[in-house]
């Protein structure tokens, strides 16, 4: 009996079906639209997606343990909501505000992680609740609004969110922090 092929060992694999439903809608965006394979379109995608990249490669961690982080996104929001607070009312430097919204993110992971492990409360209701708290705080810090102004005055922000080109290709510097979170 013959063992099977490489490529039919690659077809049987599970992951092969979003794989190719993927390069069927590149092909397919790419018929139906000139722009959409430009490098100005693939560094707009590019400069929007390593965070959500960050949080899926931390999601996936999770998943694999077989528990879950319905607060992750309401934590996103609420670390620059917290960071933002500080450093334009003036309460303290952009690093200092970075490193304690940094902190606060990582606090409330370690409470989710000390309830769901020592406690043995289901994942889902601990970061349901956190989920709410963190909304709830950004809402109340913010009336509910945007936040507009923003002072930008660091060597901070550049390595945070600047941007660099490589030719024509403009890379974020988000892009490379998620190369390195992936990496580490």
């Amino acid at each position: 009996m013959d063992s099977p092929s490489t490529l039919q060992k690659l077809i049987g694999r599970r992951e092969f079906g979003p794989l190719v439903l993927l390069i069927v809608e590149i092909v397919a965006f790419s018929l139906l639209s000139t722009t959409f394979l430009s490098t100005g379109n693939l560094s707009n995608l590019l400069a929007f997606t390593p965070e959500m990249g960050m949080m899926a490669l931390g999601m996936t961690m999770l998943i694999t343990a077989g528990e879950f982080d319905l607060s992750v996104g309401s934590v996103f929001g609420l670390a620059p909501i917290i960071m933002w607070t500080l450093f334009n009312q003036e309460v303290m430097s952009l690093e200092a505000a970075f490193f304690v919204a940094l902190g606060m993110s990582v606090l409330i992971g370690f409470f989710n992680g000390w309830f769901v492990t020592k406690l043995k409360i289901p994942s889902f209701l601990v970061t349901l609740g956190m989920m709410m708290v963190a909304r709830g705080t950004a809402l109340y810090i913010t009336d509910g609004f945007p936040q507009r102004t923003w002072r930008a005055d660091s060597a901070l922000t550049e390595i945070i969110v600047g941007d660099f080109y490589i030719g024509e290709f403009r890379v974020y510097a988000s892009l490379l922090w998620f190369i390195l979170f992936a990496v580490v």
